[in-house]
C-alpha cells in the first residue's frame, strides 16, 4: 500500500526533524524491549526493514466539512485537511518509504451514510481494540506545529527527566519476590520525587510570578488545548499504546513516555500550574481557564499505566523486606497521576469530558480500554438504538458488576429528556455539555461504615426489576436525614439552567433549630463542606485549607478573575443561616497584600466541587454540599456498599416500598465515615435497613 497526496506544485516536502537530546531519549521509531516489534508479524506482499507490519494512526479528524482530495493506490478520496497534513508529513518518514503500512479509520472504514456502510462500521468498531493492540505501534498526530509547539515539548522533556514511570517495572522479569520488592522501593522513590518536585515548585513560586513564566505557561496550555487531547477515541487508542508511541507535531517528534511522565509530575503541583496559567491568561487578555487540560491527559496516562501493569504472582508478604498496605499491580495500587479512584471511575470522567460526533460513542469508546472490566454491550448505530439506550445498557452492566458507586458519582438529578431520549434517575447523562456538568464528590468515603453487608443477612448488590414497563433499580439502605435549609443556585448556574415553575432556586432558610457545634468547629465544617474535605485530586485535605475563609473576598472580583466563580457561589447564598449565622459571616476577607499562592489548592478544589451544586442544612444539624436540583424535603440516604450519601426524593407509592428518584451524591459533614450507621442502625427503635426502588 503506497500513500501519496496530490500535489499541485510538485513539491518534494522535505522535512527536518528536531531530535530529542541523546541523554533524554532514544530513536523515536525504534521499538524498545517489551514493546511491539516492527517486522515479520504478518504475511503480506511487502519487502524491506518494516515488512509484515503496520502502525495505527491516532489523530483528530478536525472540521469534517473541510476536506481535500488525496490519492491512494490511484484512487481519489476526500479526507479532512488535518489527516491530509498528517499523511504529507508521514510520507517523508523513512519507515513509510521502506514499506511500513498505516491503518487510518477514515481511509480503511467506509464513511458513507449507507446501510451497508453502517453495518461495516459496527463490525470494524468491535475490532478496533484488536487493530490497535496488534499494530506494531500507535503513531499520534497532534496537528501542524506552531510557535508554541517546540518550547512546550522542550518543557515536557526537561520536566520528565525527573520522573520515570517505567522504573516500577524494571525488575518484573525477575522472580516474584525480587519484582515485588523492587516495585515497593520504586514506588517510594517516585513518590519522593513527586513530593520533592512539587515542594520546589511551591517554594519557588514567588520567583515564577513574572512574564517569562507566563509565556511558558501559555505555551504549555496551548499545547494541551489542541483538539486532539479532547477527542474521545484517543482515550482508547493511547490506553492501548505503549511508552514508545511516537507523538508527531508538524515536523517535531517526541514519545508518549515523556508526555506521560511530565504530566504526572505537573499534576503533583496542579494548583500552582493552574494559578500561574490563570494569571498568565489574565495578563495576556486570553480569557479565563475552566479546567487544566494536562490533568485530562494525566488521567489518560493513569489508565494506560494501569492497563499495561503486569500482574505479579501472589507472594508471602511476611517475607518481603518492605510491604505497603495495597498491591502495586492492581487497580487500587499506585496512584500514578492526578486523580484517585478505580480505572472505571477515571474512564467515566474522561468520556464525560471528551468530545465526539455521536453521543453513543461516549460508551462505545470505553469498551476496549485494557484497564476496564469487560461489558457485554450491544454496539449499533441504527435509528432504533438511541444514545439513551446505550447509556442505560452500560449503566445496568456497571451496576450489576458491582460498580454502582462509580456511575452514581455522575448523577445530577437535572432531568435527561433531551436529544430525543429520556433517562431514569439512576442513569447519568454522559452527554452533558461542559456548563451542565456537576462537580464530583471525590475521596475514598464509606458513609455506610463497612464493606461487607452479608453479615446483616442482606444482599448488598443492587439489582433491577420491571414495573409498568419501567426498569427500577433496587437498593438497600436507610434514610438518615432530610434537607431543611438550602443555599441559592449561583447566578452562573442559573444562567445555564431552565428549571420548572415550581423549582426553588433561591435561598430557603432552615425551619428547624437542631444543635450545632461551637464556633471554631462550625467554621471547620464550612470550609470542609465547600471543598468536599478533599484536595483537587481526591486526597484528604489538611487543615491548611482553612485559609479558604480568610482569603476569599466578599467584594466582587472582575469576571476574568479566577476567583469570580467562588465569589458568585458565596454571594448567592450569603444570607443562608448555618447554626444561626449567615454564610457571609464565616468569611473574613483577605488583606490587599495577601499571598494567594498558598491557598490556591483550596480555591481550586472549591471551584471543582461547587459546579452545579448548592449548600444545604439538614434537619439533624449537618451542613452539606448537594446537587443543584435538590429541593426542601429531599432526604439523605445511605446506600449499602456505596461510599457517599445520596440525595433522593420520594415520588409515589406504586410499589409496596414506594418509588424514589436519585438526585446524586452529596458531601454531608460528619456523615462520610459511617457516623449515620452508628447513630441510626444501632437505634433499638429502628427497623434496620429499607428497600428503595429508584425509577
Amino acid at each position: 500500500m503506497i500513500l501519496g497526496t496530490r500535489d499541485e506544485d510538485g513539491g518534494n516536502f522535505q522535512s527536518s526533524f528536531r531530535q530529542i537530546p541523546p541523554h533524554l531519549a532514544r530513536d523515536a521509531i525504534a521499538a524498545p524491549r517489551k514493546e511491539p516489534q516492527y517486522r515479520d508479524r504478518f504475511r503480506w506482499d511487502a519487502k524491506g526493514r518494516y515488512a509484515g507490519n503496520y502502525v495505527a494512526l491516532s489523530y483528530s479528524w478536525g472540521d469534517p466539512d473541510d476536506r481535500v482530495p488525496i490519492s491512494i493506490d490511484g484512487h481519489i478520496i476526500d479526507v479532512t485537511k488535518n489527516l491530509e497534513a498528517a499523511l504529507r508529513q508521514f510520507r517523508e518518514f523513512e519507515m513509510f518509504k521502506k514499506g511500513l503500512w498505516v491503518w487510518v479509520d477514515a481511509v480503511c472504514l467506509d464513511q458513507r451514510k449507507l446501510p451497508d456502510s453502517e453495518a461495516e462500521k459496527v463490525v470494524q468498531l468491535q475490532r478496533m481494540s484488536m487493530i490497535y493492540q496488534q499494530a506494531g505501534n500507535v503513531v499520534v498526530w497532534l496537528g501542524e506545529a506552531d510557535e508554541d509547539s517546540e518550547p512546550a515539548i522542550d518543557y515536557l522533556h526537561t520536566t520528565s527527566v525527573n520522573y520515570r514511570t517505567e522504573y516500577l517495572e524494571a525488575m518484573d522479569h525477575s522472580d516474584p519476590y525480587t519484582a515485588y520488592t523492587h516495585r515497593e522501593y520504586a514506588h517510594i522513590a517516585l513518590r519522593t520525587v513527586k513530593h520533592t518536585w512539587s515542594g520546589m515548585m511551591r517554594g519557588g513560586v514567588a520567583g515564577l510570578d513574572n512574564k517569562d513564566t507566563y509565556v511558558e505557561m501559555m505555551q504549555l496550555f496551548r499545547f494541551f488545548d489542541r483538539p486532539y487531547w479532547r477527542r474521545l477515541w484517543i482515550i482508547q487508542e493511547l490506553a492501548m499504546g505503549h511508552s514508545g508511541m511516537p507523538i508527531v507535531c508538524g515536523n517535531i517528534i517526541t514519545q508518549w513516555r515523556y508526555v506521560r511522565d511530565a504530566v504526572f509530575l505537573l499534576s503533583s503541583a496542579s494548583d500552582i500550574i493552574g494559578e500561574l496559567t490563570a494569571r498568565a491568561m489574565k495578563h495576556f487578555g486570553s480569557g479565563t481557564i475552566d479546567d487544566q487540560t494536562f490533568l485530562h491527559v494525566a488521567t489518560i496516562a493513569q489508565l494506560e499505566s494501569l492497563g499495561h501493569r503486569k500482574q505479579l504472582p501472589d507472594v508471602n508478604t511476611d517475607l518481603l523486606p518492605i510491604h505497603s498496605r495495597g498491591p502495586l499491580h492492581g487497580d487500587v495500587g499506585i496512584k500514578f497521576g492526578s486523580l484517585q479512584g478505580s480505572a472505571l471511575r477515571l474512564a467515566l470522567r474522561l468520556c464525560r469530558e471528551s468530545e465526539c460526533y455521536d453521543a453513543r460513542d461516549r460508551i462505545y469508546g470505553m469498551l476496549a480500554i485494557p484497564a476496564l472490566p469487560e461489558f457485554e454491550i450491544e454496539v449499533g448505530y441504527g435509528p432504533t438504538r438511541t444514545a439513551g439506550d446505550v447509556y442505560k445498557d452500560f449503566v445496568k452492566a456497571c451496576i450489576l458488576q458491582g460498580h454502582a458507586p462509580d456511575v452514581f458519582s455522575l448523577l445530577d438529578g437535572c432531568g435527561s429528556a433531551t436529544d430525543g431520549f429520556t433517562l431514569p434517575s439512576w442513569c447519568p447523562n454522559f452527554g452533558r455539555k461542559p456548563h451542565e456538568r456537576m462537580g464530583i464528590i471525590e475521596g475514598n468515603w464509606r458513609a455506610c461504615g463497612f464493606n461487607n453487608m452479608l453479615g446483616w443477612g442482606l444482599d448488598p448488590l443492587p439489582h433491577f426489576i420491571q414495573k409498568d414497563g419501567n426498569e427500577l433499580l433496587v437498593c438497600s439502605g436507610f434514610v438518615t436525614d432530610a434537607i431543611d435549609g438550602l443555599g441559592a443556585m449561583s447566578s452562573e448556574d442559573r444562567r445555564t439552567t431552565k428549571p420548572g415553575p415550581l423549582f426553588i432556586s433561591d435561598v430557603v432558610q432552615p425551619k428547624l433549630n437542631p444543635s450545632w457545634p461551637e464556633e471554631e468547629e462550625l467554621e471547620a465544617w464550612v470550609w470542609n463542606t465547600l471543598i468536599g474535605e478533599t484536595e483537587l485530586g481526591g486526597e484528604k485535605c489538611s487543615r491548611a485549607f482553612a485559609t479558604l475563609l480568610s482569603t476569599l473576598s466578599l467584594d466582587e472580583p472582575t469576571e476574568d478573575d479566577p476567583n469570580h466563580r467562588l465569589w458568585d457561589f458565596i454571594n448567592s447564598s450569603k444570607d443562608l443561616l448555618i447554626g444561626g449565622r449567615p454564610l457571609s459571616s464565616f468569611f473574613h476577607g483577605p488583606s490587599p497584600d495577601v499571598n494567594q499562592y498558598p491557598t490556591s489548592p483550596a480555591r481550586q478544589a472549591m471551584a471543582a466541587r461547587i459546579k452545579r451544586r448548592r449548600l444545604a442544612t439538614t434537619s439533624r444539624g449537618h451542613l452539606a454540599l448537594v446537587p443543584a436540583s435538590t429541593q426542601p424535603g429531599d432526604v439523605v440516604l445511605v446506600l449499602l456498599d456505596h461510599g457517599n450519601p445520596v440525595i433522593a426524593r420520594f415520588i409515589e407509592t406504586g410499589c409496596p416500598d414506594g418509588m424514589w428518584k436519585i438526585k446524586g451524591d452529596a458531601y454531608v459533614c460528619m456523615l462520610m465515615n459511617g457516623e449515620a450507621v452508628k447513630r441510626d442502625i444501632y437505634d433499638p427503635g429502628r427497623d434496620w435497613f429499607e428497600i428503595f426502588h429508584f425509577c
